[in-house]
């Protein structure tokens, strides 16, 4: 997580990263892993969205989906 600082008070933004990995179960080996992250937001919805889909979009762009 990386926090920005307001210059002038006001909130403090957090962004978020997440570490995403596909497994085969059977044979309990790793198929593909990613990081993705969002930029900084005070909207936190927003952000575990935007995860979600950067996630996903990342896994098709690999050929999984």
């Amino acid at each position: 997580m990386v926090s920005t600082l307001p210059s002038r008070g006001g909130a403090v933004d957090q962004a978020y990263a997440a570490s995403v990995a596909l497994t085969d179960v059977p044979s309990v080996k790793l198929m593909w892993s990613t990081r993705v992250t969002t930029r900084a937001s005070g909207n936190l919805n927003t952000q575990v969205a935007d995860l979600a889909n950067a996630a996903l979009g990342a896994a098709r762009s690999a050929g999984f989906f």
